[in-house]
């Protein structure tokens, strides 16, 4: 699970308008880039994903820009807990980030992932975000 959050993160899609992604309690939207796609088919490489806690579990929804299919994945059972922090720069660690006239001027620096779920009662990632452009 963590391996899959560290490469959306990686491909973060950021723009001068945009950090490419929102944190609410209990849930992080991001734009990733860099979608494989092998049939060449006609889209975007750009999509939007979500991290949910839903009943004990952290799922994944992504899709293309252009809409189609909704993709859900479970990533992880038996989830007691879950916290989500961005590090801005100009306050420190954030709980929320949210978009549109309520969003924080520039672009955080880090995104910090803490879960007990299953026989682990504290995990904790702290992954560096590429920077605006």
């Amino acid at each position: 699970a963590v391996a899959l959050i560290e490469r959306d993160v990686l491909h973060l899609h950021t723009s001068a308008t945009s950090p490419g992604l929102a944190l609410y309690p209990s849930q992080l939207n991001l734009r990733r880039a860099n979608w494989r796609n092998p049939l060449g088919q006609p889209r975007s490489e750009l999509q939007d994903v979500s991290y949910k806690l839903e009943n004990g579990e952290l799922w994944r929804y992504s899709q293309g820009l252009e809409g189609g299919e909704l993709q859900k994945q479970k990533l992880l059972t038996n989830v007691r807990d879950l916290r989500w922090r961005l590090y801005d720069p100009a306050v420190g660690w954030r709980t929320d980030w949210p978009t549109g006239k309520a969003a924080p001027k520039g672009t955080p620096r880090a995104l910090e992932v803490q879960f007990s779920a299953g026989r682990f009662e504290q995990l904790r990632r702290v992954m560096l975000l590429p920077e605006g452009q």
